[in-house]
């Protein structure tokens, strides 16, 4: 005889326990009845002998009593227990963590939208980016501690190198404070677009036709005695308005173009912000005096001024100085620096050239060169003995030292050099003096004043023996590079906040109309340039037939 057993069930409509049976035998799957009670015996079946019952044996992995054959309730209800305290602690999650975080949110969006920190927020940039254009940036330690010494000569009375560094102010546009700034006027953007721009712009949208009444209470309302929507239709699409007819009532609109450009600024500010962080984050900046007929590599000239440095294409070729020049006014005054600049491959392949000038740089490759700063690198001469003895000289180009801010009690910039005179280890020469590249001083040993040549004009001094011709004075030229990564998108977001600005000042007029006892009722109104709305309207009612 097959085994007999009883189960549990708990129906899904209801969600209560019921009982059924699960039998097997012989005779077929008949079902049977089960007594009451936890410990109560099968009924006698068929397969069983009169007068005698059979014990279902106990489920496998099911922990019964001494002669149940039915599973645990306790385990049950226990773990229905456990299901009731989750739920409840799911539902208590929502109502209190959940709610927390509307509140949050809530809060969040009324601050973000809230006109006087935005306002704040705005000044605040406006003062770290005054202090970042007074203050120079990127400056080594030095540089500060030279023209913001602590003393007597504090910049302002309270200014000093120690200042700017404790706060940072020679990375303004790189500090967290700045970033926190702009991310706060982005985000406010963004709530104000969304809370107040989108809204009204949806609205603006749609339109419905008004009757009589309603027309009366808008800002602009008339009756025209046995006036028509369709000569009014006609008189406003002459004028620009689009014009929708149903059922002797009118709907007119124009300038809803007025409406996008709000937004449109918004996002135009967030591309410029966008696209001066990541030229803070990312630029790359330097300078290089180079020599005439000397070159450099570009990268050479590029350091990072943020975190996550990208160097473009372009800081792996060549840079080739191959002339430097200066044009001079009729005073004698400087008019403008000019720099002939090769870029060259790996070969030494002249790629591209250009003769740049102040405001007029070299652009390769996602890197800009800029004239800047001028010096004089060295000074060559022809030099023989005076005597005669020698029939022709020899060539030296000796290089020039800088003597500035009244070194030597000289007031300026001007450059020196020593020729040497005497034997070796003798500390006698004549010196040569230059302050720009169109003459030179040349002074005795004694340091008594010989005499003034031009460069290239093969006018021959002599001094102390010695015959010198001044062959050519020879230039460095000073070239900032800068790598800009952000300069596109902020070209880009201005260009498109130049167009919205304008696109905003659009007025958008709404215009209703409808027909009642034989005369017309026509209103409307414009977010603004409410005046000359007014004018139009007027004008186009008076032509009304």
């Amino acid at each position: 005889m097959r085994a007999m057993r009883a189960a549990l069930a708990i129906d899904s409509s209801t969600g209560k326990r019921s009982r059924r049976t699960i039998c097997g035998s012989r005779y077929g799957n008949k079902p049977i009845q089960t007594t009451k009670g936890r410990n109560a015996k099968t009924a006698a079946t068929p397969s069983t002998p009169p007068g005698r019952t059979e014990e279902a044996p106990p489920v496998k992995g099911v922990e019964t009593n001494e002669t149940s054959y039915l599973p645990s309730r306790n385990l049950k209800n226990d773990s229905r227990k456990e299901e009731e305290k989750g739920d409840e602690f799911y539902d208590w999650l929502i109502q209190n963590v959940g709610k927390g975080l509307a509140d949050t949110q809530k809060k969040a969006r009324s601050t973000l939208s809230n006109l006087k920190a935005a306002v704040l927020d705005l000044s605040a940039i406006a003062i770290l980016s005054a202090v970042g254009t007074v203050i120079e940036q990127g400056k080594n330690l030095e540089y500060y501690q030279q023209y913001y010494p602590d003393g007597d000569g504090k910049v302002l009375g309270f200014v000093t190198w120690k200042l700017i560094i404790t706060l940072g102010l020679d990375h303004v546009y790189t500090s967290p404070i700045f970033f926190a700034t702009l991310v706060y006027l982005a985000a406010s953007l963004v709530v104000c677009s969304s809370t107040t721009q989108l809204p009204l712009l949806k609205r603006a949208k749609k339109w419905n036709f008004l009757d009589g009444n309603s027309i009366a209470d808008l800002p602009l309302a008339e009756d025209l005695p046995r006036g028509k929507v369709e000569d009014l239709g006609k008189l406003l699409s002459n004028c620009g308005y689009q014009v929708f007819l149903q059922n002797k009532q009118l709907y007119g609109f124009k300038g809803l173009a007025g409406r996008y450009a709000p937004i449109w600024v918004h996002v135009s500010l967030i591309l410029i912000m966008i696209g001066g962080s990541c030229s803070a984050l990312s630029g790359l900046r330097g300078d290089l005096l180079i020599p005439e007929e000397q070159g450099t590599v570009i990268a050479e000239g590029l350091r990072p001024i943020g975190p996550f440095p990208f160097y473009p294409s372009g800081a792996g070729y060549g840079l080739y100085l191959d002339q430097f020049d200066i044009k001079y006014r009729p005073s004698g005054k400087v008019e403008q620096y000019f720099s002939t600049l090769s870029v060259l491959n790996d070969n030494g392949d002249i790629l591209y050239s250009k003769k740049i000038s102040v405001n007029d740089p070299l652009r390769w490759k996602g890197v800009t060169m800029y004239q800047t700063d001028w010096s004089i690198a060295a000074v060559q001469l022809t030099v023989k003995d005076a005597t005669g003895s020698q029939s022709t000289g020899s060539s030296f180009r000796l290089p020039f030292a800088t003597l500035e801010n009244g070194e030597a009690g000289v007031g300026g910039r001007i450059w020196a050099t020593l020729l040497p005179t005497g034997e070796t280890g003798e500390k006698k020469g004549v010196s040569i003096l230059a302050r720009d590249l169109q003459s030179v001083a040349l002074y005795k040993e004694d340091g008594t004043f010989a005499g003034v040549r031009r460069p290239g004009s093969n006018n021959p001094i002599v001094i102390d023996g010695v015959e010198v011709v001044v062959d050519k004075l020879i230039g460095s030229s000073g070239i900032e590079f800068r790598s800009d990564p952000g300069v596109p998108i902020v070209y880009a977001g201005f260009g498109m906040l130049m167009m919205t600005t304008i696109v905003s000042c659009f007025s958008h007029s709404q215009v209703w109309a409808a027909e009642y006892d034989s005369k017309l009722r026509v209103g409307g109104k414009a977010n603004r340039g409410f005046v000359n709305f007014a004018n139009e309207l007027e004008k186009v009612l008076d032509t009304v037939p």
